[in-house]
C-alpha cells in the first residue's frame, strides 16, 4: 500500500508490515546538497591537478610563477 499525499508532499508505505512516512522535501534537499558538495569536489581536485601539472611543465615553482607573472603583465 502506497499513498502519496500532494498537499504535504509526505509518503507514506508498508514495510514489513510497519508504516513509515518520508518526508520528500528533506530527502531532495540531501540529494541537491550531496550533489553540490560533489561537483565542488571535483572541481578542486581538477584545479589542483592542473596546479601540479603547470609545476611539471615549468619544471619548478620558481618558474612557474616567473611565467605566470610574465603572462599576467605582458612581458
Amino acid at each position: 500500500m502506497k499513498k502519496l499525499a500532494i498537499a504535504s508532499r509526505v509518503r507514506e508505505h508498508v514495510i514489513n508490515g510497519r508504516v513509515s512516512s518520508i518526508d520528500f522535501e528533506k530527502e531532495m534537499d540531501g540529494v541537491g546538497l550531496g550533489f553540490i558538495a560533489s561537483l565542488a569536489g571535483l572541481v578542486g581536485a581538477w584545479s589542483l591537478v592542473c596546479l601540479i601539472s603547470g609545476l611539471c611543465s615549468a619544471h619548478g615553482p620558481i618558474n612557474f610563477f616567473v611565467s605566470w607573472f610574465m603572462a599576467v603583465f605582458g612581458f
